[in-house]
């Protein structure tokens, strides 16, 4: 069996001498090595593998050895499975609910609920502590355009600019951060350094390490956590626990070191569902 480069190649010499390449040496080619390149694109489109590792990773083949065809079975790796449902995930609206604990199981969750469509920058999100439901900060993204809000306040605020998502960073006092945001949970699901594995039917475990050193202070973040699979292989949970561990700068706090643990849940669900929002009356521009 001719590899596909030396197919083509032998393609070219003919077509060089006067003949047309005809379509079923690529076709042929190209069907044989369907499971291959199926594992090389996703390898690159997600960047959770080099080449080398997916093949490695991805495709087993076996044989009896006695004359009869080798059999291909595709076996994809954790991380590669995983990235398959980022991909099925991203670039489609959905509905968010996050629950998140900060400083330990004894404090008081927060929530956070909304829906967003990455297509349009279109959403909304509103977010309490469950010790102060009556105090509730609203978002809305009407094609880019951020309006801030609260149970509250008589108006809207309209920030500066365009944006790309929903802000994250500002809900429950800052306290989720954009580690809420499923865009850049996904991103960090990808990243090359988390360790991912099996955890189950559609349950993929993940640990991860960041560190970090800035005029602030030097710090070390742990991830570990668990992402559920849908039966649409969409992402439908992200459990996880953080813990941040570092001293602050000389100057900045007295150069004291500092720990805390951040727990959250992210669900999504609804996905493909139209998000409509309005633009708020009473709106006073941010400049």
């Amino acid at each position: 069996m001719m590899d596909i480069e030396e197919q083509l190649t032998a393609g070219m010499r003919d077509r060089a001498a006067g003949l047309t390449l005809t379509t079923d040496v690529v076709g042929e080619a190209t069907r044989r090595h369907k499971r291959r390149v199926t594992v090389q694109r996703i390898g690159y489109a997600m960047g959770v593998v080099g080449l080398a590792g997916a093949l490695a990773a991805g495709v087993t083949i076996g044989g009896s050895g006695t004359g009869t065809p080798p059999t291909t079975h595709t076996v994809a790796a954790p991380n590669v499975r995983l990235a398959s449902a980022i991909a099925a995930s991203e670039n489609i609206s959905y509905q968010v609910k996050v629950t998140e604990l900060y400083g330990g199981r004894n404090a008081q969750p927060g929530i956070a609920e909304g829906a967003f469509d990455p297509a349009t920058a279109t959403g909304h999100l509103k977010s309490w502590w469950t010790g102060a439901a009556d105090s509730v900060y609203l978002e809305r993204l009407v094609n880019g355009v951020r309006y801030i809000g609260s149970s509250g306040s008589k108006g809207w605020k309209q920030e500066k600019g365009t944006h790309d998502r929903l802000a994250y960073s500002r809900e429950l006092d800052g306290a989720l951060s954009a580690s809420a945001d499923p865009e850049s949970l996904f991103d960090a699901l990808r990243d090359s350094g988390a360790k991912i594995t099996d955890a189950g039917a559609g349950v993929y475990r993940f640990e991860s390490t960041q560190r970090g050193d800035d005029r602030y202070a030097t710090w070390t973040r742990t991830f570990t956590g668990e992402v559920t699979v849908n039966a649409d292989n969409r992402i439908a949970t992200i459990t996880y626990e953080s813990r941040d561990e570092g001293r602050f700068k000389p100057g900045v706090k007295g150069g004291e070191e500092f720990s805390s643990t951040h727990e959250l849940t992210v669900e999504l669900s609804g996905y493909g569902s139209p998000v409509r929002v309005e633009k708020p009356a009473n709106v006073v521009v941010v400049r």
